[in-house]
C-alpha cells in the first residue's frame, strides 16, 4: 500500500522551483539522480585501470613511495566533464 510522505511532496514542490542540475550537463535530474544525470555518467571517460597491473598511475609512483596498487577511476583532462565534475564535489 503506498502510503502518503508530506517531506517527499514538499520536496517535489520545492523541486518545481529550485530543481537539482547535473553537474555534467546542467539538466534537471530525475528521481533517484542525485549529482550527475544517467546520460553524464554513462559518457564518464573511465580508465579500467583496476584490470591493468603497471598501469600509468603506478608507474608515477615507482621509486617515490612503496606501492602495491594504484588506480584512476576516470580520465582527466582539462575543460571537460571529469574535471567540471571534481570541482562541484
Amino acid at each position: 500500500m503506498n502510503k502518503f510522505k508530506p517531506t517527499e511532496l514538499f520536496k517535489d514542490f520545492i523541486n518545481l522551483f529550485y530543481p537539482k542540475l547535473c553537474f555534467g550537463c546542467g539538466n534537471a535530474l530525475f528521481k533517484g539522480e542525485k549529482f550527475i544525470c544517467l546520460h553524464c555518467l554513462n559518457n564518464l571517460a573511465r580508465t579500467k585501470y583496476h584490470t591493468i597491473e603497471g598501469n600509468s598511475v603506478e608507474q608515477r609512483f615507482y621509486g617515490k613511495v612503496e606501492v602495491q596498487h594504484a588506480t584512476s577511476f576516470l580520465y582527466f583532462e582539462k575543460k571537460s566533464m571529469t574535471q567540471k565534475f571534481m570541482h562541484e564535489i
